[in-house]
């Protein structure tokens, strides 16, 4: 299918500003920059109730932010990992979508602001999901939540963070996710797909960027093969919760998402692929700019209704 009218003209205007791309800037830019892009993400909604809350671990606080849907007891629940390549992004930035979802799925959302590279590298951001994971189920009283319903979520590098989580979880023994939804995640930093190449520009997400991230996120000595560093790459697919997986046609990610998904299935585990035909990478925070992402909004609570409250 071709490129979407709109973002064809979106990507025109980008190009005619003349700004310099994400991956030229300084980090502090980059970071002021991406928050000219939450005007996409629309007005944000009411919640029943919305509040702030802190983890405090040994070193370090994390910064969560809870949206309650109603006033119900014993909800399901789901924490969200927001993109931003491990570098940029937070929890202000994708408010409006955490709202939409809460109200749209009834399931309590728990947003994460997990620490960012270059400042903190791997493994850092994984650890905050845990804690962040430790302290819903833990504390599933005091946030009155089922603990039998805990799914993850995240969109693109949180996507990342979302199906590794599950990983650790099975590799700690605990606490048990139910459902994991991912939105274009990144799932293979070895970045061996032919997508990579095919859209590496022109499409809003472009491979150097993706090269640039990594290079921030990543120590040189890593092993790119690791299961938590690339979950694609995992040998316990089995063991792995329910997923439902979002991709769109002009992403160098679109790859490894889909074929993550079809590894879920030949394991045994249920997952469910939607690629979005004439979308970019980013296009589900963009309810302003295209229909399509309201659309997958709408797709996603129904995924995370289903998920988490199947027998």
């Amino acid at each position: 299918m071709p490129l979407n009218k709109k973002l064809e003209e979106f990507l025109v205007q980008i190009d005619r500003a003349g700004n310099k791309p994400f991956h030229l800037m300084t980090i502090s830019e980059m970071r002021e920059a991406t928050k000219n892009f939450k005007v996409f993400q629309g007005h944000p909604e009411d919640v029943f109730l919305f509040k702030k809350e802190k983890i405090s671990t040994v070193n370090r606080e994390i910064e969560l932010r809870i949206y309650r849907p109603s006033r119900q007891k014993k909800l399901p629940v789901v924490l969200y990992f927001h993109s931003g390549g491990y570098v940029k992004g937070d929890v202000e930035y994708c408010d409006s979508f955490c709202r939409r979802v809460a109200n749209g799925s009834q399931i309590v959302v728990i947003s994460v602001n997990y620490r960012l590279a270059p400042e903190s590298k791997f493994p850092s951001a994984l650890e905050d999901a845990y804690e962040a994971l430790l302290f819903v189920k833990n504390e599933n009283e005091y946030l009155d939540i089922d603990p039998n319903k805990i799914g993850v979520m995240g969109e693109s590098s949180g996507g990342n963070l979302a199906a590794s989580v599950c990983l650790m979880s099975n590799l700690k023994k605990g606490p048990s996710i139910k459902f994991q939804l991912l939105i274009y995640p990144q799932l293979d930093y070895t970045m061996s797909f032919s997508s990579y190449e095919k859209y590496k520009e022109g499409f809003f997400l472009t491979k150097e960027a993706l090269e640039f991230y990594s290079s921030q996120y990543l120590e040189p000595t890593v092993d790119l093969k690791n299961e938590l560093v690339s979950p694609l790459w995992t040998k316990n697919y089995k063991n792995l919760p329910a997923a439902y997986v979002i991709t769109a046609e002009y992403d160098p990610l679109q790859q490894e998402g889909e074929a993550f998904a079809k590894n879920l299935s030949i394991a045994g585990v249920r997952a469910v692929h939607r690629c979005y035909s004439g979308m970019v990478h980013g296009f589900v925070s963009m309810p302003t700019l295209v229909e399509e992402a309201s659309e997958a909004c709408l797709g996603i609570c129904e995924a995370l209704k289903i998920g988490l409250n199947k027998k």
